[in-house]
């Protein structure tokens, strides 16, 4: 009787133990010449599905933990699905179609999703060309998003810590975009059309911080041969960049908390650069026309800087330190050159000129400056230096070869007008 107790509770344990081991699923359909599939499962209740249509695909499915979810569906030839989860309750999505894609997926944590979509390459990812993307997401709650078409698109994400989303949509050739995202909750969208079109974004802010404010990086480009850099570190940055046309170029640092740009660009061989360290300082620079150049500096905290320049060749430089100032920069026209520098705290500098090479200098240091420039014409110089608290100074130009220099000095009100031309 004891042998035949300990004989049934050893068939139990195996019929236990097949139960458990089967509660694993997977499902290969491939159809075709020369597909390969290759699936290991640990744990329980994962699943694979793989549907492969064509010649020479490769699909590799490895899970462990419970919960896990893979679907890969491929036709066409020489394609390759990879997707490696670890942990709880991960879903990944794959869907390559005509020839030479290749998509990795690579999750630990849980309850992360990466979806896939690849089409319309031609090449082969093992000569490094043609469609491929790669998700790498760590921690829990993360979600990434992939669509290419085209040829030569490459994207790259890869996010640390929790609940932070990314999208990536590329169509035409040779695009390439790559995210990296530490932190949490932490947003980037990257679309990109056209041919040549390259964009890089990294965001860090508090990795394993509970209390950390979350970036949002947002990049829209259309045309060819722009390029779009941007790296954020610190909490509640936000840096938003569109670029229309050809050759265009734009670079976004920030280095502090809740700071936020916008950086617009239409034309041919336009740049635009942003640096902003400290907190709460705005910058947004619109650029319309053929190689105009645009570079804003702000330090400390709570700074303003507006720039707009509309035509060719025009070229604006603006450095704020210290604290509340504002900066405004309008040139319509062709190489016209702007530049303003402001130090101390609430100062106010506007500059607008109209026409062909005219120049603007406006210097600040101290509280309280307050310049207005404006020139119309050609040729037109003006300078403007004021030192110390509460200076106010205008300068209106019009017509051909006028110049103006007006210099402050000391505190207490000083004021300075010019109208043609002088120095005063």
């Amino acid at each position: 009787m004891k042998k035949k107790l300990i004989l049934g509770l050893v068939v139990f344990l195996m019929a236990s133990t097949l139960i458990y081991a089967q509660s694993n699923q997977s499902d290969v359909n491939s159809q075709g010449t020369m597909n390969a599939a290759t699936v290991e499962q640990h744990g329980n209740t994962n699943m694979s599905d793989i549907d492969q249509l064509g010649w020479f695909n490769a699909a590799i499915v490895s899970q462990k933990g419970h919960l896990n979810d893979v679907i890969i569906d491929q036709i066409g030839e020489f394609n390759r699905a990879e997707a490696t989860q670890e942990g709880n309750g991960n879903m990944a999505r794959q869907k390559q179609r005509d020839v030479g894609n290749l998509a990795i997926i690579d999750q630990n944590g849980k309850e992360n999703l990466a979806i896939q979509d690849q089409a319309d390459s031609y090449y082969f990812w093992f000569f490094d060309v043609g469609s491929r993307a790669e998700i790498i997401q760590r921690g829990n709650g993360n979600e990434a998003y992939q669509v290419q078409r085209g040829n030569w698109n490459s994207a790259f994400a890869e996010q640390h810590g929790k609940e932070n989303y990314v999208v990536q949509h590329q169509f035409g050739n040779g695009n390439s975009s790559s995210v990296d995202q530490r932190g949490t909750g932490h947003e980037a969208y990257e679309f990109q059309y056209g041919n040549k079109n390259t964009s890089t974004t990294s965001q860090k802010g508090g990795e394993g911080e509970e209390e950390t404010e979350a970036h949002q990086s947002y990049v829209y480009q259309k045309g060819y041969g722009n390029t779009q850099v941007t790296d954020q570190k610190g909490n509640g940055n936000d840096a938003y960049t569109a670029q229309f046309g050809k050759d265009n170029s734009s670079t976004t640092n920030q280095v502090g908390h809740n700071v936020l740009s916008y950086t617009l660009q239409v034309g041919e061989g336009n740049e635009a650069t942003t640096n902003q360290a400290g907190n709460g300082s705005f910058s947004t620079t619109a650029q319309f026309g053929d190689d105009n150049k645009s570079t804003t500096t702000q330090n400390s905290k709570a700074n303003e800087s507006y720039v707009l320049q509309i035509g060719d060749g025009n070229e604006q430089t603006t450095f704020q330190t210290g604290n509340s100032n504002e900066s405004w920069t309008s040139q319509f026209g062709a190489d016209n050159e702007a530049y303003t520098e402001q130090h101390g705290h609430d100062g106010w500098s506007g500059t607008l000129q109209f026409g062909n090479d005219n120049e603007a200098r406006t210097e600040q240091r101290g509280h309280l400056n307050w310049s207005g420039t404006l020139q119309v014409g050609s040729y037109n110089n003006s300078f403007v230096n004021q030192h110390g608290s509460q200076n106010n100074s205008v300068v209106f130009q019009s017509g051909f070869g006028n110049y103006a220099n007006v210099r402050q000095n000391g505190g207490g009100g000083n004021e300075g007008g010019n109208c043609g031309g002088g120095e005063h």
